[in-house]
């Protein structure tokens, strides 16, 4: 699980797809509300469905597809270059 700094770095990255949040909550607080209920972890993210994302308040189809779609493609980095991602993940 990633705590402290990592965390709302994720959470900042997320938001960036996310890319707005609503007048109660701001994108980076709904990604973190999305990092806590799977304990931080970005495997099982990668494994979110459109649907479970849209449950969050605030996430529509839009925003869910592109952390699907970013989700994807970093599967599929990791997949064509397991070097870089096993560097990536080390530092």
């Amino acid at each position: 699980m990633l705590q402290g700094r990592d965390a709302m770095a994720d959470a900042e990255l997320i938001a960036m797809l996310i890319g707005g949040g609503s007048p109660k909550q701001t994108a980076v607080n709904l990604a973190a509300q999305i990092l806590r209920s799977i304990d931080f972890n970005l495997s099982r993210l990668s494994k979110l469905s459109i649907e479970e994302l849209c449950r969050f308040k605030g996430m529509g189809h839009a925003k869910s597809s592109s952390i699907i779609s970013a989700m994807e493609l970093a599967v599929r980095l990791a997949k064509d270059q397991p070097q870089f991602y096993l560097k990536a993940v080390n530092h």
